[in-house]
């Protein structure tokens, strides 16, 4: 082999004879370095042999990538791009392997977008044992896959958040922090799985859906919800279950046994409720309470309203049915067999009433010694109406007999022995009587008769010669003499006590008195005490001796117009007169209001001219 070694030594002659040396004909070389550096014209040269350069540099000037410091062809060959970088025009084909100590920038197209292929064929490996520090970002959006249904991925960390159109996991899913799903909905592809299992193994307590106020379980159409478990139960103390949409609900209907509510039967103060809001509930079987009560917190609760046939307790049970308020029959009460009894409570005053309202109408009682039935309003008999005891009492203010005709001591064979002393007895201090006397053949009073209107007479009636009526049927009193004196009322001693002259004076031998008293004297009101004392109403007409103090005081509004009460300064102190509220008391001394002072024995009268203004006058009045 020739030698292919040109040393730097070498002057451009010693090159160019040492090149000739190399090949035949090493063409034109027409820019070499000297050495030192120096680009002179050289040779112009092809060489057709190898050249061998052992330890040489060969400078470049600065090139481009549109003029090459150093090609093969037109714009093809190599450029000096800075001080550590060589660039290359043309592609670079490298069928052995590729080592790169330092960094590696790979530029696709020079800045306006090209491709970067690795391999040709899906034998070809890239393995990465570097570790990545950015993004992987696809060219299009949802044109590209990353590992196929064949060639799957194993495992895969994400520290951050997974944006994933469709997830399709076909084996196993482990999540050790939360799973967040933004879309609201959690399904399973029936064309892939018919029947869908959460929390199947592994996993003894869940927490689902921890912060959901609002949850949908299942799809709108016609499904089934499957709960393995056997418990179900929630922390709130308040919870609703099909309380808005469901309008047909059908729960249990497989359960031949269904318990509800906290079991609190037989603890004393302890309530458990089973509330149903639904208009109906329907029972296709028994209903059985155990706790022995149905309660309703409404005021009115209705029971069995659409049933013609209602039965209570056994039906040849004994014991009792026990209705501890009113019972309330709108239609008829119907005592079906022969042998039934109405028991009411012994020795009770109002044992069975009959009411309208809170008027009582029937009342029985069955007060020991008093058994009796009271009809507090009329009692109309369309039949006979027979009283076989030994006495009848009427207890009424007035008796009315439609009868017009009355018997009395009616027998089998009445006669007049029998009838003597028959009549009509008014109980008082002393019976007042009306009897038969068979002796006289009279009705006989032992009180005498008074007719209040006019008395028709067939003939005259006298009376111990002191009532006289006319044959004309007038009525009037005359003395004994004949001469009319008016009214006389005689004592139980005979004499006249008072009576009325034909002139209408009253005459009497004894007082003439009202409601007050005695129409000759002054009442007293006596009040001794010392504290203050209020006039009232009834003091209208009297007069208050007030001693040891204390005064008195006009009230508003008391006493009426006309009344005149007098006041007594029963002791040596004055006290004083109060007008009281609104009332205005006027001194007729002055015709100034305002209290008044009444000196010690001094006495003063007041005049009410209605119950809001009176005049007060007197001695010792200031």
């Amino acid at each position: 082999m020739a030698i292919r070694e040109v040393l730097v030594s070498f002057t451009f002659e010693q090159q160019r004879q040492m090149l000739n040396l190399i090949g035949a004909d090493v063409g034109d070389a027409s820019l070499l370095l000297t050495p030192t550096n120096v680009v002179v014209t050289a040779i112009n040269e092809v060489i057709t042999g190898d050249v061998d350069l052992s330890n040489q540099t060969i400078g470049m000037d600065d090139g481009t990538l549109a003029a090459p410091s150093l090609y093969w062809d037109a714009g093809q060959g190599f450029y000096k791009v800075d001080a550590n970088k060589l660039g290359l025009t043309t592609s670079l084909a490298v069928t052995g392997n590729l080592e790169v100590d330092g960094d590696i920038t790979f530029r696709a197209g020079s800045g306006t977008g090209g491709t970067l292929t690795f391999g040709d064929l899906d034998t070809d490996n890239i393995v990465l044992n570097a570790e990545l520090q950015s993004s992987i970002v696809p060219d299009t959006t949802a044109n590209y896959n990353l590992g196929t249904a064949v060639k799957q991925w194993n495992n895969l960390w994400i520290d951050g958040t997974a944006s994933i159109d469709t997830l399709e996991v076909d084996l196993n899913t482990i999540l050790t922090g939360d799973l967040s799903v933004n879309s609201g909905i959690i399904k399973v592809d029936p064309s892939t799985a018919t029947t869908a299992t959460i929390f199947n193994d592994y996993i003894a307590t869940a927490s689902v859906l921890m912060d959901a106020t609002s949850i949908t379980l299942g799809s709108d159409l016609v499904g089934t919800l499957l709960i393995r478990n056997g418990t179900i139960n929630t922390p709130q103390s308040t919870i609703n279950v099909f309380n808005t949409t469901a309008t047909t609900v059908n729960a249990f209907g497989a359960a031949s046994n269904v318990v509800t509510g906290f079991s609190t039967f037989g603890t004393t103060g302890v309530n458990s409720n089973f509330n149903i809001r639904s208009d109906d509930t329907v029972l296709d079987g028994d209903l059985n309470v155990n706790g022995g009560e149905i309660l309703s917190s409404q005021n009115t609760f209705d029971l069995l309203i659409a049933n013609n046939d209602i039965r209570i307790g056994a039906a040849n049970g004994v014991g009792e049915t026990v209705i501890n308020n009113s019972l309330k029959v709108t239609e008829n009460v119907n005592l079906a067999n022969s042998g039934t009894n109405i028991t009411i409570k012994d020795n009770t005053t109002n044992a069975l009433a009959i009411k309208e309202g809170s008027n009582t109408y029937v009342q029985v009682q069955t007060t020991d010694a008093s058994e009796r039935i009271i009809v507090y309003k009329d009692l109309y008999v369309v039949g006979n109406l027979d009283i076989s005891g030994s006495s009848t009492v009427i207890d009424t203010t007035t008796l009315t007999v439609e009868d017009k005709n009355i018997e009395l001591g009616t027998t089998a064979a009445p006669t007049d022995i029998l009838a003597d002393g028959g009549g009509i007895t008014l109980k008082g201090d002393t019976d007042k009587t009306i009897t038969y006397n068979n002796t006289s053949g009279l009705w006989e009073t032992n009180i005498g008769l008074s007719v209040d209107g006019t008395a028709t007479f067939t003939g005259l009636i006298t009376c111990d010669d002191r009532i006289r009526v006319n044959a004309g049927g007038s009525f009037d009193v005359y003395a004994e003499d004949d001469t009319y004196y008016g009214l006389r009322v005689y004592n139980v001693a005979g004499t006249v006590s008072t009576y009325i002259t034909s002139g209408g004076s009253i005459t009497a031998a004894g007082t003439i008195s009202d409601s007050i008293g005695n129409l000759r004297s002054l009442v007293k009101n006596d009040q001794s005490g010392a504290t203050t004392y209020t006039l009232v109403a009834g003091d209208a007409g009297k007069i208050i001796n007030k001693g040891n103090g204390g005064g008195v005081t006009v009230p508003d509004g008391i006493l009426s117009s006309g009344d005149m009460i007098s006041i007594l300064n029963n002791s040596g102190s004055a006290f004083t007169i109060t007008q009281g509220g609104s009332f205005s008391l006027y001194n007729t001394a002055d015709g100034t209001t305002g209290d008044r002072t009444l000196a010690g024995r001094g006495m003063a009268t007041i005049y009410f001219l209605d119950g809001t203004n009176g005049y007060i006058s007197g001695a010792g009045l200031t």
